[in-house]
């Protein structure tokens, strides 16, 4: 066990692409900003849960930094800032390489095993001897259990995978998302709600994901109001052309390198370059349904999704495909967080949560969904005295306070035994 000194944390981040380009589109100026404003920028904007194991870790007398891996704007201008050098088919491994190596942590904390499989873990690992303890993440499907091996522990949200991957072999934790409180400051806590029924978040049509949310919305949409912000497309000509133009680009590249071309010949070249760092052939994915889409906003993150959460009288969540008996996404967290009423979908261990029907409410199948929603925007007082029972409810037991403790321990116990 480490003792005798302050632990150093590090945590690998990736954001969504959607993400990135909202963000940055938000911020259009930001991009060219040092390192530091672009970094303080990032973490104002609490998005993606990663709050709990930097923001809450320093509670319990940790050293934290974040790394937002994926993220060109920020990582290139840090290397540019340090002196770093890097291939530019590779610029993401190499920078997040070098970073690691400048902080040293006591515990490298990896959110993305896609991203950063085992083999980068492990050559981290035996270059970087400072490194005690390697954690990671994962909270949706995944195809082979090896991704894993390199890492000490893994830690879930969601009670199956939990189950599964200790099933396969590596050593996992259970830990809930969170709210972070830090947000209240942020939003209009004072402006009445002018969307009656909402639902925020991600609708992704591949196995395992979120085929019975999207069978859910489309019911909703046929009988509620419901707006929904969500990153979804119609599957319409254009898109279609720059999906076959994306393919021949990725085959042209890939034949270029089979031919002998240079990576750095290639990166050269305005529209193929960005295509060296595919993992695979860009392919047709299946798009949600018209009727949802034509329904569908603009996806929100960051302090504009949670203040959207704040100003919906209701706000609809719906769980993963790989976690069909336990109550376990952020929006549990979030949308309670804010002092909205919130109506999920009916889980095993909710009760453990919440009490359902009086901090949150519930529903087992579309038809009582539409039934609630109505319901509650008939009976005002009572919606509000839910979401405020549930705001309390989340302050007093699931912040990124609460779960960074949870996570201490986590840390402590295995760092007690190894």
């Amino acid at each position: 066990m480490i003792t005798g000194k302050t632990m150093r944390l590090l945590a690998i981040v990736t954001k969504s692409y959607s993400y990135i380009s909202d963000f940055y589109s938000r911020h259009p100026l930001l991009a060219s900003q040092p390192y530091e404003d672009q970094y303080a920028a990032l973490a104002d904007d609490m998005y993606g849960g990663s709050e709990i194991w930097s923001t809450g870790l320093l509670e319990f007398g940790y050293k934290t930094a974040r790394v937002f891996a994926n993220m060109p704007q920020i990582q290139k201008r840090w290397a540019q800032e340090e002196g770093i050098h890097y291939d530019e088919a590779t610029w993401m491994e190499n920078i997040t390489e070098k970073q690691i190596e400048k902080y040293q942590p006591d515990i490298l904390l990896i959110s993305n095993h896609i991203t950063f499989p085992a083999e980068f873990v492990k050559k981290i690992r035996n270059g970087i001897p400072s490194i005690r303890l390697v954690i990671g993440w994962c909270g949706s499907p995944y195809q082979d259990p090896a991704i894993f091996r390199e890492y000490d522990v893994i830690l879930s949200n969601i009670p199956e995978l939990v189950e599964d991957i200790k099933a396969n072999g590596h050593c996992c934790y259970h830990l809930n998302h969170a709210f972070d409180p830090r947000v209240l400051d942020k939003i209009d806590t004072n402006k009445l709600p002018n969307v009656n029924f909402s639902f925020v978040g991600s609708i992704v049509t591949a196995a395992g994901f979120h085929t019975q949310r999207e069978a859910l919305l489309l019911e909703l949409v046929k009988a509620t109001d419901l707006e929904i912000w969500s990153d979804v497309e119609n599957p319409n000509l254009t898109r279609r052309i720059k999906m076959i133009a994306a393919q021949l680009s990725y085959d042209i590249v890939q034949a270029a390198l089979r031919g002998g071309l240079s990576k750095d010949w290639i990166s050269r070249a305005p529209w193929l370059g960005k295509f060296l760092n595919y993992k695979q052939r860009p392919s047709f994915r299946r798009y949600v349904d018209r009727r949802i889409a034509r329904r569908a906003h603009p996806p929100l993150f960051g302090i504009p999704m949670f203040q959207k959460l704040r100003d919906s009288k209701v706000t609809l969540n719906t769980h993963i495909d790989v976690s069909p008996n336990s109550a376990s996404n952020m929006r549990l967290f979030e949308a309670p967080g804010v002092g909205t009423c919130l109506l999920t979908d009916w889980k095993e261990n909710l009760k453990d949560l919440y009490e359902p029907d009086v901090e949150v409410v519930t529903y087992r199948d579309s038809k009582e969904c539409i039934e609630k929603v109505r319901y509650l925007l008939q009976n005002e007082n009572e919606r509000q005295a839910i979401a405020e029972a549930g705001q309390r409810r989340a302050l007093r037991e699931h912040t990124i306070y609460h779960r960074a403790g949870q996570l201490h321990e986590i840390i402590r116990e295995y760092l007690r035994k190894h």
